[in-house]
């Protein structure tokens, strides 16, 4: 299992560079696995100034949230409620 930061290739709009940044969650073995990749950032670079803008991911929340709704109502279920 791995964790890791990537970039992607910079994009040059006008005057500006933009790049964007992710997390990567990476589990394998020999016989196969899986990569888990969200947004973390952008970063915007100007001939005065760099700005690092955050990106919330929605659908990451909305995720996390199905896991624990989930888990209450198996906790639940198991309890005999």
């Amino acid at each position: 299992m791995r964790w890791y930061s990537v970039s992607g290739d910079p994009l040059h709009v006008g005057s500006a560079t933009v790049t964007t940044f992710a997390r990567v969650l990476s589990v394998g073995g020999s016989r196969g696995g899986f990569a888990w990749q969200f947004p973390t950032h952008v970063r915007v670079e100007r001939a005065d100034r760099v700005e690092v803008l955050p990106i919330v991911d929605i659908s990451r929340i909305a995720v996390y949230a199905l896991y624990a709704l989930a888990a209450v109502l198996f906790i639940r279920l198991w309890r005999g409620a």
